[in-house]
């Protein structure tokens, strides 16, 4: 790991604050071999980036999680593309057990998965046609 490091070139922010990581962004400027490619190896061009966000003092999360690395481990092929996006975080009660978790977590999911009510219409309509 020490060796994928030292390929990487990028940008390191860290909050004077706290003392926390606040963004990290580097790309890989060669190919980095593992047990001189043996092992495998992870290709010149792969770039990771990650955001954290302070929620509050002392409290922090990762906002943007993004990779892009391509290369060989073994006799397999890897490519390794995340995207992920985090935002709207949200503090809960400290006494929230898991019953009442989980029904927050139901409750507000099942928000997100209603079918909007034009689409349901339109679908009514279409099967009349036919």
């Amino acid at each position: 790991m020490e060796t994928a490091l030292h390929a990487l070139s990028g940008v390191i922010l860290i909050d004077p604050m706290d003392k926390r990581l606040a963004q990290f962004s580097g790309t890989l400027t060669q190919q980095v071999n593992f047990a001189h490619g043996l092992l495998g190896r992870l290709n010149k061009g792969g770039m990771i980036e990650v955001n954290r966000v302070r929620l509050s003092p002392g409290l922090w999360e990762t906002s943007l999680f993004r990779t892009d690395l391509d290369g060989r481990a073994l006799f397999k092929s890897i490519n390794k593309q995340v995207d992920e996006t985090r935002n709207d975080f949200e503090r809960i009660p400290p006494d929230t057990n898991i019953q009442r978790a989980v029904e927050q977590f139901v409750r507000e999911s099942a928000f997100f998965f209603q079918p909007a009510q034009g689409n349901i219409e339109r679908s009514h309509e279409s099967e009349k046609a036919f």
